[in-house]
């Protein structure tokens, strides 16, 4: 009788598991029945059971923040705020380089209103210097913004008067850019400006400056607003 040398079962089990070892993902196929069974075998050995889903906190509700930081009860809308600047009364104006002057700012409020809700918002202020309506001369004409932290007008740093302010940017809600366009020394009716900017943040306490391209003119010829008898 011839003998008939068989592998051991496992070893034919492994070699089948090797030649699958590539197609894990997607599968093995084998035309004997042993690859059959190696195939079951190895599919039941990849199989992965699904994650349980985590339960969600009872507090999540899935909806954004209110705009009162969370509170939900509309606190800071509901708060008292009355805008100052209704342009009843001129405001003074400092000069840098003249120790006292009796020049005032004629303005209407323009553009923007204190939030409540916002730390820093603000309101642009036009008109003109030393008169109003059409009392004006060239050269008179100023424009400036006018910032309130948590709805309150702020009076230091002083709002800077300049020919034009060119745009406003709201850069979060305690970061806003102001873009300032200057008179030169030359004559008002060239219409030539010097542009600047600067940014300011509200820390909750102060204002801060946080950039500042202003141009060094402005050390000397500065015109600012004297906000402190504003109610």
């Amino acid at each position: 009788m011839r003998n008939i040398r068989t592998l051991p079962r496992t070893a034919s089990a492994g070699l089948i598991a090797a030649g699958c070892a590539a197609s894990l993902l997607v599968g093995c196929s084998s035309d004997d029945g042993a690859g059959e069974s190696t195939e079951t075998t190895v599919t039941d050995t990849i199989t992965q059971q699904p994650a349980s889903t985590p339960s969600q906190p009872e507090s999540a509700t899935g909806r954004a923040p209110t705009p009162d930081g969370g509170a939900g009860d509309g606190s800071c809308a509901d708060a008292a705020v009355t805008n100052p600047l209704v342009g009843e009364q001129p405001i003074p104006v400092h000069f840098a380089n003249v120790d006292d002057s009796d020049v005032s700012f004629y303005y209407t409020a323009t553009e923007g209103q204190p939030d409540p809700c916002t730390p820093l918002s603000w309101v642009k202020l036009a008109g003109t210097n030393g008169a109003g309506g059409p009392g004006a001369t060239a050269g008179s004409d100023r424009e400036t913004v006018a910032l309130f932290g948590d709805g309150r007008l702020i009076t230091d740093p002083a709002p800077i008067l300049a020919r034009q302010i060119e745009s406003i940017e709201q850069v979060d809600d305690r970061t806003v850019r102001v873009n300032y366009a200057f008179y030169t020394e030359a004559p008002a009716v060239l219409n030539e400006t010097d542009a600047g900017s600067a940014t300011f943040h509200w820390d909750g306490d102060q204002l801060e400056v946080t950039e500042n391209t202003l141009p060094a003119s402005q050390n000397d010829t500065a015109e600012t607003l004297d906000m402190s008898g504003v109610m």
